[in-house]
């Protein structure tokens, strides 16, 4: 069975196709002219159209030529700039203006001591002045460097002060024998056999057998953790 191609026109018509964001095929682009190529041949066979041959000198054919690629650039501009304006759109939405003064301390977006492929905020370091648009020149350790708005971040510094004001206090005291919830181990018995409901509608003599029982049995109804002698079970 054969495998369809993947491409299912000829190889030579690939040049023909329109791009998206120009609106235009590479082949026009290129050489001013739409690309005559197997498929319009056929057409015209097909249809017994005829194409007349342009009669021009070379002269002629230079300066259309050179109006045809001149044309065909600016309307490939005009379309690129249309998804570039969509696309700034898109990013700016989440997008926040950053300005800083002379003075201000900022920290910086910088390598790691270990790594340079990862970054991490170094600083706090002083911003000497505005260069242009979006970068600032920074005074770093020793030296300085210019750096644009997105690889600063305002620092702010915790101020110091004397007096402390406490606007809320809780004194939280635990419960007695209780500790973060959890209730501590003790040794003492507080549940016996005698603590077991027995069900009221038994007679009273099925209610003295089941106390034999638990009398028998009180180890187990207990809560006081016990011990057990399984482990000491040789195995066979």
């Amino acid at each position: 069975m054969e495998k369809v191609r993947p491409w299912c026109g000829q190889p030579s018509d690939r040049g023909r196709l329109r791009n998206r964001t120009e609106q235009n095929s590479p082949f026009e682009l290129l050489y001013g002219r739409t690309v005559r190529g197997p498929m319009s041949i056929l057409r015209e066979m097909m249809t017994n159209e005829k194409v007349e041959p342009e009669v021009k000198t070379t002269y002629e054919y230079v300066l259309d030529l050179k109006d045809r690629l001149q044309s065909k650039c600016e309307l490939a501009q005009i379309e690129l700039q249309k998804p570039q304006i969509r696309q700034k759109k898109y990013y700016d939405r989440k997008t926040k203006v950053r300005t800083f003064e002379k003075g201000d301390e900022v920290l910086v977006l910088l390598p790691t001591d270990s790594n340079k492929l990862l970054l991490q905020w170094k600083g706090p370091f002083e911003i000497l002045e505005r260069v242009r648009g979006d970068d600032y020149r920074v005074q770093l350790v020793g030296r300085t460097k210019t750096f644009h708005a997105n690889m600063l971040k305002k620092y702010w510094s915790r101020q110091h002060n004397d007096r402390v004001h406490v606007s809320h206090a809780m004194v939280f005291e635990p419960e007695e024998g209780d500790e973060d919830g959890l209730s501590l181990f003790t040794s003492a018995q507080t549940e016996t056999c005698k603590a077991v409901k027995v069900n009221p509608e038994l007679t009273e003599e099925q209610r003295g057998e089941v106390m034999k029982v638990l009398e028998e049995f009180q180890d187990v109804f207990t809560d006081v953790p016990g011990l057990t002698n399984l482990g000491n079970i040789p195995s066979v």
